[in-house]
């Protein structure tokens, strides 16, 4: 018995994972039970967590597909530049993937969902062989260095899911980025393929306002 109270006492003076001390948490899984989390997303998405979207799926809000694709199996902990990333997938279907950028003390700055066209009505044939990436970010000044660290983990999860599983490559066509407190839609061109669109669409307000380095 005594080796098990020792192990028990040396768990509890482990400090716990919460955003305040993101180097504590050893996973996604760990942050997304941690203390105040659940509030950090609702307060980062605003009205737009109950937004209707059919990334997943049909009839499903923004917020729901937040937490599915990052309360499945767990990435750990990485970094992203200046950022730390956390990523999972969504459970029994782990194709559909998650991530968060986070300041080291542990401000939201983007939140990323990958999906495919599965979802929509009606359903494309070989839907599950053409990605999206939906980034949500605040603060337009750094969208474009978002979806570039978003983009490079998205095609990195691709690649790994098609040499775990020998499935059919998923092919990235495009990104769109949600200004959760922006105004306009804005459009310019990615570097994702070929015809790809990079288009961020605010949602709301009606006005239009490109960020800086934009083109229409």
């Amino acid at each position: 018995m005594l080796p098990l109270a020792l192990a028990l006492a040396a768990a509890a003076s482990v400090p716990p994972c919460d955003l305040g001390h993101l180097a504590r948490c050893p996973d996604t899984n760990a942050l997304v039970w941690s203390k105040g989390w659940d509030k950090a997303v609702r307060d980062f998405l605003g009205p737009l967590g109950s937004k209707r979207v059919d990334y997943l799926d049909r009839g499903g809000t923004l917020s729901s597909a937040v937490a599915a694709v990052l309360g499945g199996p767990p990435d750990e902990r990485a970094r992203a530049g200046e950022y730390y990333r956390f990523s999972a997938c969504r459970a029994h279907s782990c194709p559909e993937k998650g991530a968060v950028l986070l300041t080291p003390n542990g401000r939201i700055q983007a939140i990323a969902v990958l999906h495919s066209d599965c979802a929509k009505m009606p359903t494309p044939d070989h839907c599950f062989l053409h990605d999206h990436l939906v980034v949500i970010v605040r603060d337009l000044k750094i969208t474009r260095k978002a979806v570039g660290y978003l983009t490079d983990w998205a095609k990195k999860a691709e690649a790994a899911d098609h040499a775990a599983y020998h499935q059919p490559a998923s092919r990235l066509d495009g990104v769109e980025v949600l200004h959760v407190g922006g105004r306009g839609g804005i459009r310019t061109h990615g570097e994702l393929a070929p015809t790809a669109v990079f288009k961020t669409a605010a949602l709301n307000h009606s006005a239009t306002r490109p960020f800086p380095g934009a083109s229409a």
